[in-house]
């Protein structure tokens, strides 16, 4: 399918820059809850908290809205949105109510990169992509299994990692979307292992926050650069 791009698509700018630095700064406070530095920022209002959380993948989300068009506009743009929505609703409404907005995001994110899927991809690229999903499952089933919680959570990283499979074999650069798709799978199973070592204490947090927001920030540079064109 032919996919379009504004004049602009591919320039990051400034924009993107501050993004970065909104999301990177906010890592200090990841490191104050997880204890490992900065601990005077471990008491910061949750209103501030979530705002600054909410703003770095919005912002994200809303360059890709901006400056892509078509299946990248409504399908990558949408899904980076809703999970900026879906982060913000993990802190204020609990696991349930974001997880259920995380996995529409995923459902999104799947049916763009399958809509622009590389026919081409070797062997190799296939391999790599199919391994996601299972190794994101095995690594939350340990959670499942310390924690003794119900198999069901063992969904989520199968619809996550099934997103990132698909960026790695979709004509995305493999390394802005599917890198950071695998990032942020990986995310997901560093939170799950939070919950099933540590007891959702947020000691793993130090280490969720820059898998996550990387993984978000790769995602969008590939977004703006768009699909390899079809020869």
């Amino acid at each position: 399918m032919p996919h379009e791009q504004p004049a602009h698509a591919g320039h990051l700018g400034a924009a993107y820059a501050a993004m970065l630095v909104i999301g990177g700064t906010y890592w200090l406070t990841a490191m104050a809850r997880s204890g490992i530095a900065f601990e005077h920022l471990a008491d910061l209002p949750q209103a501030l908290i979530v705002s600054w959380k909410g703003a770095s993948a919005a912002g994200l989300a809303l360059l890709v809205l901006l400056r892509t068009s078509g299946d990248t506009r409504w399908f990558l743009g949408g899904s980076l949105m809703l999970i900026a929505i879906a982060d913000v609703l993990l802190v204020m409404r609990g696991l349930m109510s974001g997880g259920t907005v995380f996995v529409l995001a995923h459902v999104l994110a799947i049916i763009g990169y399958f809509r622009c899927r590389d026919g081409r991809a070797s062997a190799l690229t296939r391999i790599v992509a199919f391994s996601v999903p299972v190794l994101a499952i095995v690594g939350v089933s340990l959670a499942v299994t310390a924690k003794s919680m119900d198999p069901i959570h063992l969904a989520y990283p199968a619809i996550s990692g099934t997103m990132a499979a698909c960026a790695i074999a979709s004509r995305y650069n493999p390394l802005k979307c599917g890198l950071g798709a695998v990032l942020f799978v990986l995310s997901d199973v560093l939170f799950f292992w939070d919950f099933g070592f540590f007891d959702g204490s947020g000691a793993l947090g130090w280490l969720v926050w820059p898998a996550y927001f990387l993984g978000l920030a790769l995602i969008a540079a590939g977004a703006i650069e768009g699909p390899r064109l079809v020869d």
